[in-house]
């Protein structure tokens, strides 16, 4: 599980710091930081994938107002049922215009504390860290599988920006014929918008059994009325829902995908993420209202929580999550904690982001809001959290107070 990120010269963000729970929301106004939070954490997971660096992965994505001396850098607090780990990787201009790596890696578990590095000795292109571990004879056993459970969870971040009109299929798939007929990569082929849903969703119906099943058992969970989907003579997707018919008995309404409700293709797509046999460790979805009624906001956001805490093979799938809605901060009413709102500072054109919780406690304590909003405080070991109800916390934002 992601604990913490912090993400330093990354395009508008100078500094960051964000805590993760199964589920977290970054708010603010277009042109905020929103995305390009997300865009720091893919940009990095994509570098421990392909392990090197050039020029185009640095200097087009450095703070604008980054000192000579300062590198990018992220820094990575992750832990599972075995031990912690905190990982660093940092970028910087190396001789004669060059781009260089540095990375270190503190690894606690039950029986050892480890700290390797690589790249400090000299300059290097090469984001080597993960496999330095892997063949490196000196490191006890338990160590080396917390590393590779790791950098397996941080190479498996997944970021999309879905639109109806892709996920109904209204824009055209750009998967061959000759593709689907091989072994198909899910969640490489799915696409940042969601192009290839349908396509992919009589894919694994009719090649993938136990993928198929999870995903149908998903979108139950979402919709009880969902009752499956068929490919037709055209080898296209029809949706099948049960109504309720009476007569004629078990009759099932059928529909094309342009006739599914934007929530319904939503659910599908995080569903068919989740369903495959290793999912995504961390999935960033870019504004989760779009095209969605402020209605069905609610249904949409409970069940990505279920989701999270119901993965399909017990493994802990994290959600990020962004949106300039009120609808969706909503939601969070009861999870101030899960919240951060993201400001951009014109002065010096970086990203402040604050927690929701401490922003309503920093409020109370200032007699901003009181008891008389009816204000419920929540103790536990670590933090108090501030719960305010729905209609207030929309207030809040409408005025700007935290928006």
């Amino acid at each position: 599980m992601f604990n913490k990120i912090t993400l330093k010269n990354y395009r508008t963000h100078r500094e960051t710091t964000v805590e993760f729970g199964a589920v977290t929301l970054l708010i603010g106004n277009n042109n905020s930081g929103k995305s390009n939070l997300l865009a720091g954490i893919q940009h990095f997971s994509s570098l421990v994938k392909k392990g090197s660096v050039t020029k185009n992965d640095y200097f087009s994505h450095l703070y604008r107002l980054a000192k000579d001396n300062e590198g990018m850098s992220i820094v990575v607090n992750w832990e599972n049922d075995h031990g912690k780990i905190v990982y660093k990787m940092e970028l910087y201009s190396g001789k004669r215009g060059t781009v260089a790596c540095k990375e270190e890696i503190h690894v606690i578990s039950s029986e050892d504390e480890q700290q390797v590095t690589h790249g400090f000795d000299q300059q290097c292109t090469v984001c080597g860290l993960r496999k330095m571990i892997e063949t490196a004879t000196d490191l006890q056993n338990i160590t080396k599988q917390l590393c590779r459970e790791f950098f397996s969870a941080f190479a498996s971040i997944f970021s999309y920006h879905l639109q109806p009109s892709f996920l109904k299929g209204s824009v055209k798939s750009d998967l061959k014929s000759d593709e689907l007929r091989g072994k198909v990569n899910i969640l490489e082929k799915f696409g940042y918008e969601g192009r290839n849903l349908q396509e992919l969703i009589l894919y694994i119906k009719n090649n993938d059994e136990k993928v198929f099943s999870r995903f149908t058992a998903f979108m139950r969970r979402f919709s009880n009325i969902f009752n499956g989907i068929r490919e037709n003579d055209a080898k296209t997707a029809i949706w099948e829902f049960d109504l309720g018919r009476k007569e004629p008995q078990g009759l099932l309404d059928e529909f094309s995908p342009s006739f599914v409700s934007d929530g319904m293709l939503k659910a599908s797509a995080i569903a068919l993420l989740l369903s495959v046999e290793r999912p995504p460790a961390l999935i960033l979805l870019e504004e989760i209202e779009n095209g969605i009624n402020p209605a069905n906001i609610k249904l949409l956001m409970d069940w990505i929580w279920q989701a999270a805490a119901l993965n399909s093979n017990k493994s802990s799938t994290q959600f990020i999550l962004t949106s300039h809605s009120p609808s969706v901060l909503r939601e969070f009413y009861d999870k101030p904690h899960c919240v951060y709102v993201v400001r951009l500072e014109k002065r010096n054109f970086s990203s402040t982001v604050t927690n929701l919780n401490l922003a309503l406690k920093t409020l109370r304590d200032i007699g901003s809001i009181d008891d008389a909003d009816d204000i419920e405080i929540i103790e536990e070991p670590d933090r108090q959290i501030i719960q305010i109800p729905k209609y207030r916390l929309a207030e809040l934002w409408y005025s700007g107070t935290i928006g």
